[in-house]
């Protein structure tokens, strides 16, 4: 079964606030902003007042090309832009793909982007699972109260 994640007005009006606030800190019109994301003009300005919801590549475009802040742009928290890597991290210490826990759990721990798509896919994967994913903890609690008898 799928459920539709209703957000409510206020916060979607202020997330196209932030979008806004983010495009004219940069000091560009939403032609030019539209531009460097490669979406259209009027994708911008339906996200800007708050009449449209961002996709995966607004998302990934924002952080790729204008280095934003996720936090900032989902609540509010921080600055605006990331400043880059921490300068004590070695670019020998980042894993070059996931082939264990602990390379995932490396990636979620450095990356804002990685945890911000885990997420999504995540919720994705809930909404169109969700039988399934029930299904699955109830019989892995029956699993365990057979072994804990």
């Amino acid at each position: 079964m799928k459920r539709k994640i209703s957000v409510p007005k206020e916060i979607v009006e202020a997330f196209g606030f932030r979008v806004k606030a983010i495009r004219e800190q940069l000091r560009l019109k939403q032609k030019e902003f539209a531009a460097e994301l490669e979406l259209s003009e009027s994708y911008i300005c339906q996200i800007e007042k708050g009449k449209a919801n961002p996709n995966f590549e607004f998302f990934y475009r924002m952080i790729k090309r204008v280095n934003v802040n996720m936090n900032y742009l989902f609540y509010g928290d921080g600055e605006m832009f990331c400043r880059g890597k921490p300068e004590d991290l070695n670019e020998s210490e980042i894993p070059e793909s996931i082939e264990s826990h602990e390379d995932f759990q490396w990636f979620m721990e450095h990356s804002g982007y990685f945890r911000a798509a885990i997420e999504l896919h995540a919720k994705q994967l809930l909404l169109d699972r969700e039988d399934y994913i029930f299904k699955d903890i109830e019989k892995s609690r029956k699993k365990s109260k057979k072994g804990q008898q």
